[in-house]
């Protein structure tokens, strides 16, 4: 995928993720401040197959950053070891795709 296609996929999966996320949790506390059973409550789209297909799309090490290292550049630099026992030095998004393609 062209650098372009994939930082424009990234960022508009990014902001959607979190509006999904904002809106859940906007409901649980919603059904929490009038005693409702929170069981029922679930995402209302972004857990589907467009998320697994974006997520095929953007790669693995955009999913390592996004869910396990919680978006932070940091932490995705700390937690990858290359293959000579260093760390990467990613940035950003750009970066972030640049590395990405280093490895394939």
């Amino acid at each position: 995928m062209r650098k372009k296609d994939w930082l424009k996929l990234a960022y508009a999966y990014i902001y959607e993720a979190g509006y999904w996320s904002e809106l859940y949790k906007t409901k649980i506390r919603i059904a929490e401040e009038y005693t409702i059973d929170t069981d029922f409550i679930g995402n209302d789209y972004f857990s589907g197959p467009m998320t697994s297909a974006v997520e095929s799309l953007l790669g693995e090490d955009f999913c390592y950053w996004h869910y396990d290292c919680n978006k932070s550049f940091e932490a995705f630099n700390k937690r990858v070891t290359l293959a000579d026992g260093t760390h990467p030095n990613v940035r950003s998004l750009e970066e972030l795709y640049e590395f990405a393609q280093e490895g394939k």
